[in-house]
């Protein structure tokens, strides 16, 4: 069995999370347990449509793809099988589209979170466009004052999807005391300045203790950015806490609009992830809708 090639793949190829990974191995090997003709297409969609429509296992696409291009050495093959894979619904046929804040709304939430440290890791996020699970994954020793142009800023080595490594900076003072008062007022950090064990309980399955403690540690913040929102009036299924990243990555449009610019300051890898910010948000045609009603 070829499973433990089509792991190592995985992380090397796809750069998938540890977790990801054990959930692409388990839903293949729950493939493979059916013993289907690996060159037959309906086997593969037949697999897709009843996970998708009896479990809801929408993840069973991407896991069938990856282990074809995996899999499959003849290139006409590949393709033929790919191709005619079956996408299997969102759950929901309309998205929501997400709410745009102003920087005066984003801070009035931010001010209105219950955690001084839910403020600051909202306030990284505004500031710079990080995810938040890239500010809970922050290592004590990440965050270090620096001189750049004879003022001082606030540098934090990042750690984001993939292991992708991304430096960044606050320069604004206000933010740069708030943050350096936490890290020197708080005594309780073990290895990363937002984690906190809480009562986590011991339960096996597929997430290390290291991706439990963040996933948990989310929640508490996605819980607390919940009630602030309902404060101040906005539909919490409006606006998320990858948000905060959406309505940073429009600043940075508004400023620049530069889609090379975008995606270096958001540290994507690939430009079509940019390009899906821009489509995402209707920024790629607000520039022409102005031109033609000026």
């Amino acid at each position: 069995m070829d499973l433990p090639f089509f792991e190592e793949w995985l992380k090397e190829k796809r750069h998938l999370k540890p977790s990801s990974v054990q959930v692409y191995i388990q839903s293949i090997k729950k493939f493979l347990s059916f013993n289907p003709e690996i060159d037959d297409i309906e086997d593969y969609n037949k697999f897709i449509i009843d996970g998708a429509i009896k479990k809801r296992c929408n993840h069973y696409y991407s896991v069938l793809k990856n282990y074809i291009e995996f899999k499959i050495e003849d290139g006409g093959l590949k393709k033929r099988l790919i191709d005619t894979l079956v996408k299997p619904p969102l759950h929901h046929s309309t998205k929501r589209e997400r709410r745009n804040l102003t920087e005066e709304q984003i801070f009035n939430v931010i001010n209105s979170l219950e955690s001084k440290k839910h403020r600051i890791i909202a306030l990284i996020q505004s500031l710079t466009g990080v995810r938040a699970g890239d500010v809970l994954n922050l290592e004590v020793g990440g965050i270090n004052p620096e001189v750049y142009e004879d003022e001082e800023v606030l540098r934090m080595n990042i750690i984001g999807k993939g292991g992708k490594r991304n430096v960044i900076y606050i320069h604004d003072k206000i933010a740069q005391q708030v943050i350096w008062d936490f890290i020197l007022k708080s005594s309780n950090f073990s290895n990363y300045y937002f984690l906190e064990k809480g009562k986590m309980k011991n339960r096996p399955g597929t997430l290390n203790d290291k991706n439990r403690l963040v996933r948990m540690n989310y929640l508490w913040y996605w819980y607390d950015l919940k009630q602030a929102l309902d404060a101040h009036g906005i539909n919490k299924e409006d606006f998320a806490s990858h948000d905060f990243r959406r309505c940073f990555a429009r600043r940075v449009w508004e400023k620049w609009k530069d889609v090379h610019i975008l995606q270096k300051i958001l540290n994507h890898a690939n430009p079509a992830t940019t390009l899906r910010y821009l489509e995402q948000s209707g920024l790629q045609n607000i520039d022409y809708h102005k031109a033609m009603q000026s």
